[in-house]
């Protein structure tokens, strides 16, 4: 019988040097719950696992799945509610 291992909530960002800028990137584990958020970045994000639902404030939901490609713009609020757990690549920008 072994043991079952779960992946850790949230890797280390690594830092991408780019000319005189540095982009955070890397993989998210992102576990069933909601939130609220406020972005000051770009955000690109390539879903890889699970199901969460985007609510920027004042607009419709975004239902995003494992496959989905998307970019978030600075200024945007809302909440982030994950239905199933999430699995992201993502890079601030």
């Amino acid at each position: 019988m072994g043991a079952h291992r779960r992946r850790p909530a949230h890797r280390q960002p690594q830092r991408l040097h780019l000319g005189r800028r540095q982009e955070d990137h890397g993989h998210l584990d992102l576990h069933p719950g909601k939130w609220r958020v406020a972005y000051d970045k770009w955000e690109y994000c390539h879903f890889q696992e699970g199901y969460c639902i985007i609510t920027p404030d004042g607009q419709e939901p975004i239902h995003l799945k494992a496959g989905d490609i998307f970019v978030v713009e600075p200024g945007m609020t809302g909440t982030w509610e994950v239905v199933e757990t999430v699995r992201k690549y993502f890079v601030f920008a």
